[in-house]
Protein backbone atom coordinates (compact mmCIF):
# COMPACT_ATOMS: atom_id res chain seq x y z
CA UNK A 1 0.00 0.00 0.00
CA UNK A 2 1.26 3.49 -1.29
CA UNK A 3 0.81 5.41 1.96
CA UNK A 4 1.83 8.63 -0.21
CA UNK A 5 -1.56 8.38 -1.98
CA UNK A 6 -3.24 9.51 1.31
CA UNK A 7 -4.02 12.90 0.54
CA UNK A 8 -4.78 14.62 4.15
CA UNK A 9 -6.91 17.80 2.82
CA UNK A 10 -9.42 15.05 2.10
CA UNK A 11 -10.13 14.17 5.37
CA UNK A 12 -11.28 17.79 5.72
CA UNK A 13 -14.78 15.79 4.45
CA UNK A 14 -14.99 14.21 7.83
CA UNK A 15 -15.85 17.17 9.04
CA UNK A 16 -19.50 17.46 7.85
CA UNK A 17 -20.75 15.09 9.71
CA UNK A 18 -19.15 16.02 13.04
CA UNK A 19 -20.47 20.07 12.34
CA UNK A 20 -23.86 18.40 11.66
CA UNK A 21 -23.64 16.72 14.93
CA UNK A 22 -22.34 19.88 17.27
CA UNK A 23 -24.97 22.41 15.34
CA UNK A 24 -27.96 20.44 14.73
CA UNK A 25 -27.86 18.81 18.29
CA UNK A 26 -28.89 22.59 19.27
CA UNK A 27 -32.60 21.44 18.20
CA UNK A 28 -32.57 19.39 20.98
CA UNK A 29 -33.74 20.09 24.85
CA UNK A 30 -31.51 22.00 27.00
CA UNK A 31 -28.98 19.71 28.55
CA UNK A 32 -29.36 16.68 25.31
CA UNK A 33 -27.51 18.09 23.28
CA UNK A 34 -24.31 16.79 25.53
CA UNK A 35 -25.79 13.34 25.68
CA UNK A 36 -26.56 13.27 22.08
CA UNK A 37 -23.53 14.22 21.32
CA UNK A 38 -21.20 11.33 23.94
CA UNK A 39 -23.76 8.64 22.42
CA UNK A 40 -22.99 9.27 18.75
CA UNK A 41 -19.54 10.21 19.48
CA UNK A 42 -19.34 5.93 20.87
CA UNK A 43 -21.08 4.58 18.65
CA UNK A 44 -18.81 6.36 16.28
CA UNK A 45 -15.64 4.43 18.31
CA UNK A 46 -17.21 1.26 17.51
CA UNK A 47 -17.33 2.08 14.12
CA UNK A 48 -14.12 3.40 13.39
CA UNK A 49 -12.76 0.51 15.15
CA UNK A 50 -14.20 -2.05 13.33
CA UNK A 51 -14.47 -0.24 9.85
CA UNK A 52 -10.79 -2.01 8.52
CA UNK A 53 -12.99 -5.62 8.67
CA UNK A 54 -15.81 -3.58 6.95
CA UNK A 55 -13.10 -2.43 4.25
CA UNK A 56 -12.11 -5.74 3.96
CA UNK A 57 -15.68 -7.67 4.02
CA UNK A 58 -17.38 -5.34 1.72
CA UNK A 59 -14.91 -4.18 -0.73
CA UNK A 60 -17.05 -4.25 -3.68
CA UNK A 61 -19.65 -1.35 -2.01
CA UNK A 62 -19.30 1.94 -2.23
CA UNK A 63 -17.81 3.29 0.92
CA UNK A 64 -15.90 -0.10 1.89
CA UNK A 65 -19.20 -0.99 3.88
CA UNK A 66 -18.43 2.04 6.37
CA UNK A 67 -22.72 2.19 6.81
CA UNK A 68 -22.30 -1.32 8.50
CA UNK A 69 -18.69 -0.85 10.66
CA UNK A 70 -20.89 0.35 13.69
CA UNK A 71 -22.89 -2.48 13.86
CA UNK A 72 -20.24 -4.56 13.85
CA UNK A 73 -18.08 -3.23 16.00
CA UNK A 74 -20.94 -3.36 18.82
CA UNK A 75 -21.28 -6.33 17.69
CA UNK A 76 -18.13 -8.21 18.23
CA UNK A 77 -17.29 -6.42 21.45
CA UNK A 78 -20.92 -7.22 22.64
CA UNK A 79 -20.36 -10.79 21.92
CA UNK A 80 -16.97 -11.20 23.53
CA UNK A 81 -17.78 -9.73 26.52
CA UNK A 82 -21.65 -12.15 26.80
CA UNK A 83 -19.65 -15.11 26.00
CA UNK A 84 -16.53 -14.38 29.14
CA UNK A 85 -19.26 -13.35 31.49
CA UNK A 86 -21.28 -16.05 31.03
CA UNK A 87 -18.21 -18.20 31.44
CA UNK A 88 -17.42 -16.16 34.70
CA UNK A 89 -14.35 -15.26 32.95
CA UNK A 90 -14.79 -11.50 33.13
CA UNK A 91 -17.42 -9.33 34.54
CA UNK A 92 -20.07 -6.97 32.50
CA UNK A 93 -18.15 -3.81 33.67
CA UNK A 94 -16.91 -0.72 31.79
CA UNK A 95 -13.37 -1.51 32.08
CA UNK A 96 -13.70 -4.52 30.45
CA UNK A 97 -15.94 -2.66 27.86
CA UNK A 98 -13.23 -0.40 27.03
CA UNK A 99 -10.46 -2.88 27.26
CA UNK A 100 -12.15 -5.32 24.32
CA UNK A 101 -12.88 -2.01 22.67
CA UNK A 102 -9.03 -1.17 22.37
CA UNK A 103 -8.41 -4.98 21.48
CA UNK A 104 -11.45 -4.20 18.50
CA UNK A 105 -8.53 -1.48 17.26
CA UNK A 106 -5.62 -2.89 17.34
CA UNK A 107 -7.03 -6.57 16.30
CA UNK A 108 -8.91 -4.36 13.20
CA UNK A 109 -5.85 -2.04 12.60
CA UNK A 110 -3.30 -4.50 12.93
CA UNK A 111 -4.13 -6.91 10.64
CA UNK A 112 -2.19 -6.28 7.48
CA UNK A 113 -5.18 -7.14 4.61
CA UNK A 114 -8.15 -5.45 7.07
CA UNK A 115 -5.39 -2.65 7.04
CA UNK A 116 -4.77 -2.26 3.80
CA UNK A 117 -8.37 -2.38 2.77
CA UNK A 118 -9.03 0.89 5.30
CA UNK A 119 -5.75 2.72 3.80
CA UNK A 120 -7.46 2.00 0.26
CA UNK A 121 -10.77 3.54 1.08
CA UNK A 122 -9.73 6.50 2.61
CA UNK A 123 -7.08 7.27 -0.21
CA UNK A 124 -9.88 6.93 -2.61
CA UNK A 125 -12.01 9.96 -3.15
CA UNK A 126 -15.02 8.31 -4.03
CA UNK A 127 -14.97 6.20 -0.79
CA UNK A 128 -13.98 9.40 1.54
CA UNK A 129 -17.09 11.11 -0.32
CA UNK A 130 -19.68 7.76 0.41
CA UNK A 131 -18.05 7.81 4.30
CA UNK A 132 -18.92 11.29 4.81
CA UNK A 133 -22.24 11.16 3.25
CA UNK A 134 -23.30 7.87 5.25
CA UNK A 135 -22.19 9.61 8.18
CA UNK A 136 -24.29 12.51 7.78
CA UNK A 137 -27.01 10.48 7.01
CA UNK A 138 -26.85 8.83 10.43
CA UNK A 139 -25.86 11.92 12.04
CA UNK A 140 -29.16 13.03 10.46
CA UNK A 141 -31.79 10.13 11.10
CA UNK A 142 -30.21 9.92 14.64
CA UNK A 143 -31.14 13.51 15.08
CA UNK A 144 -34.27 13.43 13.51
CA UNK A 145 -35.10 10.93 15.45
CA UNK A 146 -34.39 11.69 18.99
CA UNK A 147 -36.13 15.04 17.87
CA UNK A 148 -39.57 13.07 17.41
CA UNK A 149 -38.98 11.00 20.63
CA UNK A 150 -37.90 13.86 22.31
CA UNK A 151 -41.86 15.04 22.03
CA UNK A 152 -43.27 11.97 23.71
CA UNK A 153 -40.20 10.83 26.14
CA UNK A 154 -42.25 8.80 28.06
CA UNK A 155 -41.76 5.02 28.48
CA UNK A 156 -45.11 3.77 28.19
CA UNK A 157 -46.90 1.50 26.58
CA UNK A 158 -46.46 -1.60 24.57
CA UNK A 159 -42.98 -3.53 26.16
CA UNK A 160 -41.49 -0.90 27.43
CA UNK A 161 -42.14 -1.41 30.88
CA UNK A 162 -39.96 -4.30 30.34
CA UNK A 163 -37.27 -3.26 27.94
CA UNK A 164 -36.49 -0.62 30.27
CA UNK A 165 -36.68 -2.78 33.32
CA UNK A 166 -34.30 -5.40 31.45
CA UNK A 167 -32.25 -2.19 30.66
CA UNK A 168 -32.05 -1.40 34.23
CA UNK A 169 -30.91 -4.34 35.71
CA UNK A 170 -28.26 -5.21 32.79
CA UNK A 171 -26.54 -1.81 33.92
CA UNK A 172 -26.85 -2.54 37.21
CA UNK A 173 -25.20 -5.82 37.25
CA UNK A 174 -21.49 -6.72 36.94
CA UNK A 175 -22.39 -10.39 36.12
CA UNK A 176 -24.34 -12.61 33.50
CA UNK A 177 -27.07 -13.80 33.13
CA UNK A 178 -28.88 -10.97 34.00
CA UNK A 179 -30.87 -10.68 36.93
CA UNK A 180 -34.68 -11.07 36.65
CA UNK A 181 -36.08 -7.89 37.69
CA UNK A 182 -39.35 -9.18 38.42
CA UNK A 183 -38.35 -12.41 40.27
CA UNK A 184 -35.60 -11.92 42.97
CA UNK A 185 -33.14 -14.70 43.32
CA UNK A 186 -33.99 -15.37 39.38
CA UNK A 187 -32.50 -14.60 35.99
CA UNK A 188 -33.84 -13.64 33.08
CA UNK A 189 -35.51 -16.33 30.95
CA UNK A 190 -36.00 -14.52 28.65
CA UNK A 191 -34.13 -13.10 25.22
CA UNK A 192 -32.61 -10.39 25.91
CA UNK A 193 -29.59 -9.75 23.65
CA UNK A 194 -30.85 -6.41 22.32
CA UNK A 195 -31.57 -4.76 25.47
CA UNK A 196 -27.86 -6.23 26.76
CA UNK A 197 -26.08 -3.77 23.52
CA UNK A 198 -27.93 -1.06 24.70
CA UNK A 199 -26.95 -1.46 28.68
CA UNK A 200 -23.25 -2.05 27.18
CA UNK A 201 -23.07 1.08 25.34
CA UNK A 202 -25.19 2.86 28.18
CA UNK A 203 -22.21 1.45 30.63
CA UNK A 204 -20.11 3.12 28.44
CA UNK A 205 -21.51 6.23 28.24
CA UNK A 206 -22.74 6.71 31.81
CA UNK A 207 -25.95 7.99 30.87
CA UNK A 208 -29.03 7.39 33.06
CA UNK A 209 -31.01 4.63 31.74
CA UNK A 210 -34.32 6.90 31.29
CA UNK A 211 -32.33 8.74 28.47
CA UNK A 212 -30.17 5.56 27.43
CA UNK A 213 -33.14 4.10 26.73
CA UNK A 214 -34.72 6.50 24.29
CA UNK A 215 -31.46 6.91 22.49
CA UNK A 216 -31.08 3.30 22.00
CA UNK A 217 -34.73 3.22 20.22
CA UNK A 218 -33.29 6.19 18.01
CA UNK A 219 -30.46 4.59 17.32
CA UNK A 220 -31.81 1.29 15.68
CA UNK A 221 -33.91 3.11 13.71
CA UNK A 222 -30.83 5.33 12.82
CA UNK A 223 -28.48 2.00 11.98
CA UNK A 224 -31.32 0.30 10.27
CA UNK A 225 -31.55 3.75 7.97
CA UNK A 226 -27.92 3.43 7.48
CA UNK A 227 -27.56 0.44 6.25
CA UNK A 228 -30.33 0.21 4.12
CA UNK A 229 -28.80 3.11 2.50
CA UNK A 230 -25.53 1.22 1.74
CA UNK A 231 -27.35 -1.67 0.61
CA UNK A 232 -29.45 -0.02 -1.80
CA UNK A 233 -26.14 2.16 -3.09
CA UNK A 234 -24.79 -1.40 -3.99
CA UNK A 235 -27.70 -2.56 -5.85
CA UNK A 236 -27.85 1.12 -7.62
CA UNK A 237 -24.24 0.45 -8.59
CA UNK A 238 -24.44 -2.67 -9.96
CA UNK A 239 -27.87 -1.67 -12.01
CA UNK A 240 -26.03 0.64 -13.44
CA UNK A 241 -22.56 -1.47 -14.40
CA UNK A 242 -25.35 -3.97 -15.99
CA UNK A 243 -27.40 -1.08 -17.79
CA UNK A 244 -24.00 -0.33 -19.29
CA UNK A 245 -23.07 -3.45 -20.17
CA UNK A 246 -26.41 -4.25 -22.01
CA UNK A 247 -26.11 -1.52 -23.89
CA UNK A 248 -22.34 -1.96 -25.09
CA UNK A 249 -23.82 -5.77 -25.77
CA UNK A 250 -26.58 -4.43 -28.18
CA UNK A 251 -24.29 -2.26 -30.34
Amino acid sequence: MDYKKIKPIRFLWFLIPVVLACFLSFLLKNGDQQRFLLWWASLLLFGIGAFPVTAWLFSAFRGKGYGFSKAIGILSVSFVIWTFSYLQVIGFTRTWIIFFLIVLFLASWGIPKTRKAAISAISSKTDIWEITLEESLFVLALLAWCFIKGLRPEINGEEKFMDFAFLNSLVRTDTLPCVDPWLAGSSINYYYYGQYIYALITKFTGIATGIAYNLSMCTTFALAFTMSFSLGSLFLKGLRKRDCAHRLLSV
